[in-house]
């Protein structure tokens, strides 16, 4: 049997419920927890992409709910697409009535959780540390990945039903965004 993906979490610290949700996250995978030390989830993201540099992995934000056996289920995924981005949160209307799709990469949206393959580890650290959209979109980690698969002409797979559901919780990273955000084909179990 093969070792599961790693799974990185980006946490902030300075936000009780998060931390706590983080580590609860480790517990559930564990993953490793990458605590924004800046204030910055662009820069904490790329601290994650560091960690995972030269291997598969997975990336979680601190603010979700996984689904009941979600290690099998994107392990499961994963054996099917292990070299494509794959996406395992969404809110795209097509969803509920097309299912699990290839997506083009500049559509990649909600970096809530994806998976990265070892291959476009090491090309997309690079590329999203020197992103020239990073001054105009700060918190745009989403944005920059979707830059990155479309100039290098790759798709994603999305993964249908949500694995992960977003926590109706305030926004770190743009305060005022609504807590409205949850994916309608999450299933907790």
């Amino acid at each position: 049997m093969t070792e599961p993906t790693p799974v990185f979490i980006r946490a902030v610290p300075w936000v009780a419920q998060r931390a706590a949700n983080a580590r609860r996250l480790k517990l559930m995978t564990g993953g490793r927890i990458v605590w924004d030390t800046t204030h910055s989830g662009y820069e904490n993201f790329i601290y994650a992409l560091r960690y995972a540099r030269h291997g598969d992995a997975i990336h979680l934000e601190d603010d979700i709910v996984l689904t009941g056996g979600w290690r099998g289920k994107v392990q499961a995924v994963i054996a099917d697409h292990s070299a494509e981005m794959i996406q395992f949160y969404s809110r795209r209307g097509d969803d509920l009535t097309v299912g699990s799709r290839y997506q083009p990469g500049r559509g990649f949206l909600w970096a809530v959780c994806f998976y990265v393959p070892a291959r476009l580890a090491e090309p997309l650290l690079a590329y999203v540390d020197g992103w020239d959209g990073r001054a105009a979109d700060p918190t745009g980690l989403d944005v920059a990945v979707g830059a990155f698969l479309a100039d290098r002409h790759e798709r994603y797979w999305l993964s249908v039903p949500s694995l992960v559901q977003h926590c109706a919780w305030p926004s770190v990273i743009r305060p005022g965004r609504s807590t409205r955000r949850q994916s309608a084909t999450f299933q907790r179990d």
